[in-house]
């Protein structure tokens, strides 16, 4: 892991400015360690480097992770610059996803950062500093632009970025209500973030003072048996169903965060064997409303990954309903609802894994 930090930290520097990204010497060297990460990524994946735990999603985040540095890569080399650079700017956060699941493992101790990162934006360090695992160096840089009243002004979207890496740190990794409470005030505090978010921020102070009421749980997850972590993974995705307005709704996004990381405390426990599928069904149901705080569509990879672990049963007919709506969702727009043939394709042969034989299409 270390390795991939250095050369993660090292990329980010060549991509820094235009003066280094346009410096012939640095694009060659940019190219030789993009293709290095993905290979790390990749390795990741295929069981070649040790795991920190059973969770299966460790696989699903290094797999996106290889396809970002893999399109990176073939970009670099095809010449496609502006659009390589872009995608190498987004590879941090696959990694941050993975590191914020849930609070296992160890924080890395401090790294040195590459001078050339010590020229960046607050939040560019503080996502560096989260993709390492440095978590309270990440939450030093994270203060300091959620203290930015003049970004919050200017550049809204990326102070609001700022906020949600805060609080997922704060209420996956650290599950500290306190510390996820000083984020939100300082939203709450702000002159300049837009209205809409302090709305949201105003209930989600609420909920992180009932949890904070809640008091410490009396023992970590990984002391309990697996039917305890079920449990409560079922009370808080049930407690955030019952909190949520209506779909859009983010009124519920500490209690989401909270049950997607007690999900995969879950997934630590059953692995990736047969009794996952239900973990993956929590999993999708908890990450389709926090996709603001994710990258990609997390929540379909574990619909998906739900109906081909338990293929041809009621549990999986459920995710794939799931999967079938996200999907089209995700292609539905002003013109209507356009699905391209690729994806539908890939549909049916999801729902034909998914189908119990009593709903299965008739032979005669």
């Amino acid at each position: 892991m270390k390795q991939m930090f250095e050369l993660l930290g090292e990329t980010l520097s060549d991509v820094s400015s235009d003066e280094r990204y346009n410096d012939a010497k640095i694009r060659k060297k940019l190219e030789a360690n993009t293709k290095k990460l993905s290979q790390l990524a990749h390795d990741i994946k295929d069981s070649k480097l040790p795991k920190p735990d059973a969770d299966p999603s460790l696989t699903i985040f290094a797999q996106l992770f290889a396809n970002e540095a893999d399109r990176a890569y073939h970009a670099l080399k095809n010449g496609h610059g502006d659009y390589a650079r872009d995608l190498i700017r987004s590879i941090p956060g696959y990694c941050i996803s993975c590191h914020t699941r849930n609070n296992s493992g160890n924080p890395s101790a401090s790294l040195p950062m590459p001078e050339p990162l010590k020229q960046l934006k607050t939040l560019e360090r503080a996502e560096f500093f989260a993709a390492s695992r440095q978590f309270d160096r990440a939450w030093d840089e994270l203060k300091k632009t959620l203290d930015d009243g003049a970004l919050a002004k200017s550049r809204p979207f990326e102070w609001i970025k700022a906020a949600r890496l805060a609080l997922s740190i704060s209420v996956r990794v650290k599950r500290s209500p306190d510390q996820a409470l000083e984020v939100v005030d300082k939203v709450l505090a702000s002159t300049s973030a837009p209205f809409y978010f302090k709305q949201n921020a105003a209930q989600w102070k609420k909920t992180l003072l009932d949890w904070k009421k809640e008091g410490a749980p009396k023992t970590e997850a990984q002391g309990q048996s697996e039917e305890v972590v079920r449990q409560e993974a079922i009370r808080l995705l049930n407690l955030a169903h019952e909190t949520q307005k209506y779909p859009a709704d983010q009124g519920a996004d500490m209690i989401y965060l909270r049950a997607s990381s007690s999900v995969h405390d879950l997934l630590t426990k059953t692995g990736d064997g047969a009794r996952s599928a239900d973990a993956f069904l929590m999993a999708g149901l908890s990450y389709e409303p926090l996709r603001p705080y994710q990258v990609g569509e997390v929540h379909e990879i574990y619909f998906e990954s739900c109906i081909r672990r338990s293929p041809h049963s009621p549990l999986a007919e459920n995710c794939y309903a799931r999967y079938e709506q996200a999907i089209t969702d995700g292609f539905t727009g002003s013109t209507g609802t356009h699905v391209p043939r690729d994806v539908q394709d890939r549909l049916h042969q999801l729902e034909s894994l998914a189908q119990t034989p009593e709903l299965a299409p008739s032979q005669h």
